[in-house]
């Protein structure tokens, strides 16, 4: 049966001000206190990010010194600290009143979820290493509780129950579905046997009330009835909340307290996506605002940007260009699959879209005249619906990813569409977002042939080896327009590296840079990088909200 409504539950939003916006998109972005009183969550003032924190019964959100660059916030078992990781990938503690950060050491990776329990233990996940992590606050001394296996990967967003001795966490199970992406499990973790056992799919676990909240990658969360001794689910789920943001469809944007507050950011794809730009590094500026908005791609100029919008109900996905002098968007190509990419010359796009001339669908690739014009196809075969085709600096090919599922090799074809495919990068790993360079014959793409997705540049004629780019993971290549600098993400941190490219390449990272546009590892990245520009998608300032709700529980009459 249901759970019994709870008296006196609650339901308002939180917003950005004129002094901050809220942050989304990435494992442990909010956080409540373990009395549901007070709320903790990343905003964004003039481009720096730092935890801001704001008790229920008041209006006003509070900054905390010292957290600049946080990217993520845990609230101790007491409730008097916080801890946060930065985008240099170190784990910090500071006082919720008064006191600097302390430093608990650097992390293998971007943190992926945490929770600070009453034995002042941390429990951590890392983005791209071995499992589960924990250190001491008081002395710093970590072990590892679970390990990253064959069977068992991801293993993010751990929750305590620490009158159990239990742990429970998210981790993505290696049995393949027929769409060739592994299923997010929710595991129990017995500390002291070392016992491990599945007990749904879902993700971002946590426990309040006799219930496990979890979620699920549509954006819907569930409280379903557990048995914490038997570590057991019973009766059916409820739905509590839809509509929920996440990061890579393995987290979402959700917080809970012991006593079943919850805290949730609102997907941006339901309120809208914006177009942000950057001319000035410090300066973030809006540009427009649709829902759905994805893959904007600067043109050779620099004047106009080039995104893709889904269908509306009766439409057809498609293609738009948007003016910089002007302010203005017009159609270019419909239907599409995803939004394409520049010629050379700025006069014509090149984009995927389904083929049905022959006697079975298949996705192919069509150019057509910015101006307007019959698109024409240049190319059918195995395409991913998140293939993005693009030219080579001298404009004579075109490169793209061909093969299906967790397989696809870098080729590329002539410019016209005629001969074969051209192998250049074919291995048994994946390689996706092959990015060519815009001014020499490179291309850049992300492989997972070391296991975790990591950025790589090579020739596109073959010579030579390929060259690691990436260190600590990588995804979203993205060539400078001088040809010089490859901008990547590791995690939700953009950084950049300036590459000598010759016999031997040689790479200097130069660190993050504020620009908090997250991009997964399969899809085209979600920014671009053109002449004195910067743009990317980000959740709408405008209607991207926390809805905080003290009592995940029905309301009573």
């Amino acid at each position: 049966g249901d759970p019994p409504a709870a008296e006196g539950v609650y339901e308002f939003l939180v917003r950005g001000d004129s002094t901050h916006e809220v942050v989304a998109g990435n494992a442990g972005v909010l956080a409540l206190s373990p009395d549901g009183r007070t709320l903790a969550y990343l905003g964004r003032d003039q481009g720096v990010t730092r935890i801001y924190t704001r008790l229920l019964a008041e209006r006003q959100a509070q900054p905390i010194p010292g957290t600049e660059a946080a990217r993520d916030v845990i609230f101790s078992y007491d409730g008097t600290r916080l801890a946060f990781s930065t985008t240099s990938n170190e784990l910090r503690t500071v006082r919720l009143v008064g006191g600097s950060p302390t430093s608990l050491g650097p992390l293998t990776g971007g943190l992926a979820g945490a929770y600070w329990g009453p034995d002042d233990r941390i429990v951590y996940g890392v983005s791209g290493a071995e499992g589960l992590m924990r250190v001491s606050v008081s002395d710093g001394a970590s072990e590892e509780l679970v390990l990253q296996s064959d069977s068992l990967t991801g293993v993010i967003d751990p929750w305590g129950l620490p009158d159990y001795d239990v742990i429970l966490f998210a981790g993505l199970r290696a049995t393949v579905t027929a769409g060739g992406s592994a299923e997010v499990k929710i595991f129990a973790l017995d500390t002291r046997s070392g016992e491990i056992r599945e007990i749904t799919t879902g993700l971002a676990p946590r426990y309040a009330s006799g219930h496990l909240i979890y979620g699920s990658t549509d954006g819907t969360i569930f409280a379903h009835k557990f048995d914490p001794d038997r570590l057991e689910l019973s009766g059916e789920p409820i739905r509590i909340a839809q509509g929920v943001g996440g990061w890579l469809q393995i987290s979402l944007d959700v917080a809970v307290s012991p006593t079943g507050a919850i805290a949730y950011i609102e997907s941006p794809t339901n309120v809208g996506r914006d177009l942000l730009a950057q001319r000035d590094p410090s300066i973030t500026e809006l540009l427009f605002t649709r829902a759905g908005l994805r893959s904007p791609r600067i043109s050779p100029e620099g004047d106009r940007i080039l995104y893709g919008l889904p269908g509306a109900a009766g439409s057809a996905p498609s293609s738009y260009v948007f003016s910089l002098s002007q302010g203005t968007s017009d159609l270019v190509a419909s239907p599409v699959v995803e939004s394409g990419s520049w010629s050379p010359d700025g006069r014509s796009v090149i984009y995927t879209a389904r083929d049905v001339s022959g006697s079975q669908s298949q996705l192919a690739i069509w150019t057509v005249a910015v101006g307007g014009g019959e698109g024409v196809r240049l190319f059918s075969g195995l395409l991913g619906n998140d293939t993005q085709p693009a030219y080579t600096w001298d404009g004579q090919h075109i490169v793209f990813e061909l093969g299906a599922g967790g397989q696809r090799d870098v080729v590329m074809i002539r410019a016209d569409g005629s001969g074969e495919p051209i192998a250049i990068v074919a291995t048994t790993a994946n390689e996706r977002q092959a990015r060519p360079s815009p001014v020499a014959p490179w291309v850049a793409y992300t492989s997972d042939q070391n296991g975790t997705p990591e950025v790589y540049v090579a020739r596109l004629d073959g010579g030579g080896s390929r060259t690691l780019v990436s260190s600590a993971g990588g995804t979203s290549p993205v060539w400078s327009m001088s040809g010089d600098t490859l901008f990547y993400y590791q995690g939700p941190t953009l950084v950049a590296a300036i590459l000598s490219l010759g016999e031997q390449v040689v790479v200097e990272t130069l660190g993050p840079l504020p620009f908090s546009i997250t991009s997964g590892p399969d899809g085209p990245p979600q920014y671009d990088v053109g002449r004195g520009i910067r743009v990317g998608v980000g959740g709408s300032s405008s209607g991207s909200s926390i809805v905080v709700r003290t009592s995940f529980l029905p309301s009573g009459p």
